[in-house]
């Protein structure tokens, strides 16, 4: 035999103990009360309709309403489209830049390897002429001291530079609003 005891025919008993008997109320009411529990759990909700629960209508609720968050987030999708036409620009300058060189090498008959040695020691003598100066107005107090030497940049790689940081700065607004979309859907 099973060991499980059906509660309803313990009350037909009568020989058995209080104890026995307090069990088996104690069955049957714990299972009429986990029954109606479970009922109101499955019932529906009195206000809320399936259609209430659309994830793309609460979205679009949520990005659409105006507040600090969403501000923000308009904010730096702003930022961003402007970073971009920034580096577009900038790009779209580089290229016009190294078009022209070649012309211009082409019209004076220039090896390249002549105009950076050029543009290396251009750049050089303004590094030696920004740490000069310094280090003069640095010995009569007026500035603090300039540093140490550093390797000339050329124009070029000036260029790349800022793009670089262009691009840095777009990759931190991008990480930024993603941030942003993260905690609006929180």
């Amino acid at each position: 035999m099973s060991e499980y005891k059906n509660p309803y025919t313990l009350f037909k008993r009568t020989n058995e103990t209080g104890e026995l008997s307090l069990e088996a109320r104690f069955k049957i009411i714990s299972s009429s009360f986990f029954r109606s529990v479970n009922e109101e759990i499955n019932k529906p909700h009195p206000t809320l309709k399936s259609d209430d629960l659309n994830m793309d209508k609460i979205r679009h609720d949520i990005f659409n309403t105006t507040n600090e968050v969403t501000e923000q987030l308009k904010k730096f999708k702003y930022q961003k489209k402007q970073l971009e036409e920034s580096l577009q620009k900038q790009q779209s300058e580089r290229q016009r830049a190294f078009a022209q060189k070649g012309i211009r090498g082409k019209d004076f008959e220039i090896p390249p390897e002549t105009i950076e040695q050029l543009e290396r020691i251009s750049a050089h003598i303004a590094e030696c002429a920004r740490f000069i100066a310094g280090t003069i107005l640095h010995t009569f107090g007026l500035a603090p001291p300039p540093g140490p030497y550093r390797p000339s940049l050329t124009p070029d790689q000036m260029k790349e530079l800022e793009i670089q940081q262009s691009q840095d700065a777009l990759m931190q607004i991008i990480s930024a609003d993603g941030s942003v979309r993260d905690n609006v859907e929180r």
